[in-house]
């Protein structure tokens, strides 16, 4: 006779089975869903996806690492062929011709030499062995060096929540199990694309940060640290945090037992302090609310001796670009259908001839992914393939014609127009570059109101702020904020400059980061930017537009989030992250500092083209952010324990299926997406 299998027995038995193997049965897990976005997503319906195979064929292909501007037309044609087989024109309103003799065959941005070659020379290790297959053959073998390099990214999570948790808490197996099933995470991570490696490569910071900070920097852990922060640099501007963050985790674990650890926090908090006021310059300052793309073109604010208005004015330097004045929406809705004037008083050092500042706006916008159950390709505008989201072309409002002949005596000038209805959501005025290299532009009382005063004598202000005064006998607030250049803003110190002006524009200017400063006027990308982030962390495919089936789907993850923010504040109020604060430090310091970047990165393209990012450039913070979320979920578990007395692994399981739900949601939806068609 048969013993009797209770059911207790079972899942003690299953449940040892699964601790004693948690890694391998990650990693199989990680295989096969690996394996389903591998091949669920067609050809080349990933972020820029053509531009990095190419990078990769091309090292496979030739000797030597491509250049800026390499390309194989040849090469190019068959994936042009494959695009047009796709059917990608239907998905995307992308074209690429295949037949093109004599012009370069255009597959869409080319990725050579804008990325360091790391993750194209482990892609182009299959292509140098499969170089005479099909083209789509060859861009599947790259997806599965991603997917390997993905199953790297969930053991090297392992084995830092090891560290962090051991092997009885169920954090331990719930963060890497989170990572393999957060849909747009593993449809980057299987996609031929560099942001592969350097999430990859931050995970191992993580990690090794970890070791660090735990057991300190003797036998291999310094090595281990150096070489991950090699690896960040060396992948991808996106995991670049790693270098000054690698800084704090090797303060941590010097610190690491000291006795007299107060005193040396104390000394960290006053060297952010020192390094704070040595990163602004304290000989100038630049005017509040104005805008340069970089710091040389941002306007400076100096003292002036007969300045018309105040005691200051707005300077315009040698050799610097354009640069632009915000309008709130609610002060450009006053213009909208109305008669406006501008003026201001305008001189320079030397006598010269300047175009008057024009009035521009613009709109931002991008993709509404909120699918109906007949969602299809066609009924989600999208115009463009790329994270910059096109808007319409900037609408000139108001530009005078003649240009203006400066002296070195202030002078006032005043033009008006009849403005439009309110067009946009993003409204400028734009002042044109100065024509002379070494030469000042001075701007002093800028004024901006409805109403025609060209003929009449200059306003009179009521201060010297300008914000209103009287003008040919009546009363006006002036649309023109600080209009004298009186109030200040800092700006980078002339060292910093140096090292952020850098052409890709990574870091912006002092003067667009203070942006947020200015939220009136540029609350529209803030808050699109902050709904497009979460949109795209959590689920939405593609080149950025391929959503998840459903009526108004993004509500539930709004939700999902705040369930998971209110678990994280429930873990720090019960302090029951699992490990010390200075891990918590560096865990909360890379997610808080890589959101900042992410929102950061598109700001001040308002005024040329709108750049609206995603939430892939959070995923180098993946493994921290990830404990952060999980260890949240895990406070909400025990909160759910006390009260009703179920078994924790319930929970755990439950937690889990609810996870592969959301998974499995994804990928019904992407095979319903493309094959909508």
């Amino acid at each position: 006779m048969k013993p009797e299998i209770k059911p207790n027995s079972l899942w003690k038995s299953l449940s040892c089975w699964l601790k004693a193997y948690q890694v391998l049965v990650l990693l199989l897990g990680g295989l096969l869903i690996g394996l389903v976005f591998v091949f669920t997503v067609p050809p080349w319906m990933h972020y820029d996806e053509p531009g990095h195979f190419e990078y990769a064929w091309l090292i496979a292909n030739r000797p030597g690492l491509p250049v800026r501007g390499d390309y194989d037309q040849a090469m190019r044609r068959q994936v042009a062929a494959s695009i047009v087989e796709q059917d990608i024109e239907a998905y995307a309103g992308m074209v690429s011709d295949p037949l093109q003799i004599d012009a370069e065959i255009d597959i869409w941005l080319a990725q050579v030499e804008d990325h360091p070659p790391t993750y194209y020379l482990l892609a182009a290790l299959p292509l140098m062995i499969f170089r005479h297959t099909d083209i789509t053959f060859q861009l599947y073998l790259v997806r599965l060096v991603s997917l390997t390099l993905f199953l790297l990214t969930i053991w090297a999570a392992y084995k830092a929540c090891l560290e962090l948790f051991g092997t009885k808490h169920p954090l331990t197996w719930l963060v890497p199990f989170f990572l393999l099933t957060l849909p747009a995470f593993v449809d980057i991570m299987t996609a031929a694309n560099n942001d592969v490696a350097a999430n990859l490569a931050f995970t191992l910071f993580i990690w090794a940060s970890v070791l660090a900070i735990k057991k300190g920097l003797a036998d291999f852990r310094l090595p281990a640290l150096i070489g991950a922060v090699f690896l960040c640099l060396f992948t991808k501007s996106t995991a670049w945090l790693a270098v000054p963050l690698s800084l704090l985790v090797v303060l941590l674990a010097l610190l690491r037992g000291h006795k007299r650890q107060k005193v040396a926090w104390l000394a960290l908090v006053g060297s952010l302090v020192i390094a704070g006021l040595l990163a602004v310059s304290w000989r100038e300052t630049a005017p509040a609310y104005y805008y340069g793309l970089t710091s040389a073109s941002t306007p400076s604010r100096v003292a002036v001796a007969d300045a018309p208005v105040g005691e200051n004015a707005i300077v315009q330097g040698s050799r610097v670009g354009s640069f632009y004045h915000h309008l709130s929406a609610q002060k450009r809705t006053k213009l909208a259908g109305e008669v406006a004037t501008l003026g201001a008083w305008i001189w320079a050092d030397q006598p010269t001839t300047i175009s008057f500042p024009s009035i521009r706006e613009s709109q931002i916008w991008i993709p509404m992914l909120t699918a109906s159950p007949t969602v299809t390709r066609e009924r989600i505008p999208f115009p463009s393939l790329v994270d910059r989201q096109t808007s319409p072309p900037v609408t000139i409002l108001f530009s005078p014609a003649l240009p203006i002949q400066l002296t070195t005596t202030p002078q006032f000038f005043a033009f008006n127009t009849s403005m439009p209805p309110l067009g946009g959501n993003v409204s400028w005025v734009h002042f044109p570059s100065s024509a002379d290299e070494d030469n000042r532009v001075y701007w002093d009382g800028l004024v901006l109101v409805p109403g025609d005063f060209t003929g009449a004598e200059p306003p009179q202000f009521d201060d010297s702020t300008a914000s209103s005064g009287t003008w040919s006998g009546q009363s006006f607030n002036n649309l023109i904020r600080n209009a004298s250049g009186e109030s200040a803003w800092p700006v980078f110190a002339p060292w910093l400059r140096s090292v952020v002006d850098i052409p890709n524009r990574i870091v912006p200017s002092a003067s667009l980061i203070l942006s947020f400063l200015d939220y009136d006027a540029t609350a529209a990308y803030f808050q699109l930017a902050g709904e497009r982030i979460l949109r795209t962390f959590w689920a939405v495919f593609g080149w950025a537009n391929v959503p998840l089936h459903g009526q108004k789907p993004y509500r539930f993850f709004l939700f999902l989030t705040v369930f998971y923010l209110i678990g994280i504040l429930i873990a720090g109020a019960r302090k029951a992250w699992g490990f010390s604060t200075q891990i918590l430090l560096l865990m909360v310091g890379a997610v808080f500092f890589q959101f900042l970047i992410v929102v950061f990165r598109g700001i001040g393209s308002w005024f040329w083209l709108t750049y609206i990012p995603v939430g892939r450039y959070l995923y180098p913070v993946i493994l921290p952010l990830g404990i952060l979320l999980m260890a949240g979920v895990d406070q909400w578990i025990s909160i759910l324990h006390r009260l009703t007395r179920v078994s924790r692994q319930v929970f755990y399981l439950a937690f889990s299926a609810f996870l592969m739900g959301i998974l499995l949601w994804s990928v019904l939806s992407l095979r319903h997406f493309f094959t909508s068609i």
